[in-house]
């Protein structure tokens, strides 16, 4: 496998035993849940939607940095690491189409591997 490429093994039901390979540019974002987000006042498309805070992390290093709020999909828990997409591609996840959506949670990972440069 190409040194550029992480697998990450989701737990989402459709994606379970299957590793999904990521290009390091891809625009995807590898974060930690750090909290949640109350809003009794919001968008209407967004009545029963959890938002959640997730804080940036580095798939290498594993340092982390800045924060986003994202829309969870796939039920989401404090201090897991998840996967999120930003922009169309977050519209673009179950049952968020037409939604005022920029970063939606898409799956929570079990395992990240990242494969050592080769010689």
């Amino acid at each position: 496998m190409d040194a550029d490429f992480h697998r990450i093994h989701l737990r989402e039901p459709a994606f379970v035993g299957r590793f999904i390979p990521l290009c390091r540019h891809a625009q995807m974002i590898l974060g930690r849940i750090a909290g949640t987000v109350v809003a009794t006042r919001k968008d209407e498309k967004l009545e029963g939607r959890k938002l959640l805070v997730v804080k940036t992390i580095d798939p290498e290093t594993r340092a982390e940095s800045g924060y986003v709020i994202a829309v969870d999909t796939v039920g989401a828990g404090a201090g897991e690491t998840v996967i999120c997409v930003s922009g169309s591609s977050a519209r673009m996840a179950a049952g968020l189409k037409d939604h005022p959506v920029d970063t939606a949670i898409i799956g929570i990972v079990d395992t990240l591997q990242i494969n050592p440069p080769t010689p």
